[in-house]
């Protein structure tokens, strides 16, 4: 009886946890892009600390099967 009471707490304990609304921090980077046409785009993108932009950075815009738009720097 012991061991099927514990499992009964332990399962609604569970269950109780799941409940709870859990935080998730994402971060992103908004970048304005202008082409050498003039024309110019937003992108918002999860942040890469291997990608720290800067005014004026050479880039490259890859566009992605999914209709999304990717941002990288040129080297």
């Amino acid at each position: 009886v012991a061991t099927i009471l514990g499992a009964m707490i332990g399962s609604s304990m569970a269950n109780n946890r799941h409940n709870q609304p859990e935080k998730i921090i994402v971060r992103l980077v908004e970048l304005m892009i202008e082409v050498e046409g003039g024309e110019q785009f937003m992108v918002i993108q999860d942040f890469d600390k291997q990608m720290i932009f800067h005014s004026n950075d050479k880039i490259r815009m890859i566009y992605l099967a999914n209709n999304t738009v990717r941002i990288d720097k040129q080297h």
